[in-house]
């Protein structure tokens, strides 16, 4: 749809009280539109009965990525498209732009730092595909040269991964259900 003059934008909305949800009053969502607040893991949706999703800035702070994206591929028809916006940056930066983007992969040990579970963006496809989604386009949207030295500096495991794979900090993935 394309959308011509301010008239169709305010029919688009009509129902949708922003001051409501800028609020986070979750009734302003009105009554042409669903919230659920659940769980990932647990979505209240039949098999295969979702065609598109979308997500921004979410992926990234999953704890069990492989348990949101098996469930996921539950709920997902056959063909569905799925389109994800995934930052790998350490989130501190946004709070404290002095703290570098690439600081949470120089914190030793495993699992989540700073709510981020610190999977690169490059990596996602793999898990992606291992769930049943082909990755259709991936789009970078921040890259940063990493030199030797900065690499260097980083904890295992992401001193020995691929520079081409830290060098992409925040990117757009476009995937389909097998």
């Amino acid at each position: 749809m394309c959308i011509r003059d301010s008239d169709e934008i305010e029919r688009n909305l009509e129902g949708i009280n922003l001051a409501m949800l800028r609020a986070g009053d979750a009734a302003g969502v009105g009554s042409r539109l669903m919230l659920y607040q659940t769980a990932a893991q647990e979505l209240p949706f039949e098999d295969g009965s979702i065609d598109v999703v979308n997500s921004n800035s979410f992926l990234e702070h999953v704890e069990d990525l492989d348990g949101v994206l098996q469930e996921l591929a539950r709920v997902t028809s056959p063909g569905a498209f799925c389109i994800h916006g995934i930052d790998g940056s350490d989130h501190q930066h946004y709070v404290d732009s002095s703290i570098d983007r690439l600081h949470n992969l120089t914190v030793p040990g495993p699992g989540m730092h700073r709510n981020s579970n610190r999977i690169r963006p490059l990596q996602y496809p793999e898990l992606f595909e291992k769930h049943g989604f082909r990755v259709q386009q991936i789009k970078p949207l921040r890259k940063m040269e990493v030199s030797d030295e900065r690499i260097a500096s980083f904890a295992e495991p992401y001193r020995s991964m691929p520079r081409e794979v830290l060098e992409v900090v925040v990117a757009t993935f476009v995937t389909r259900r097998v």
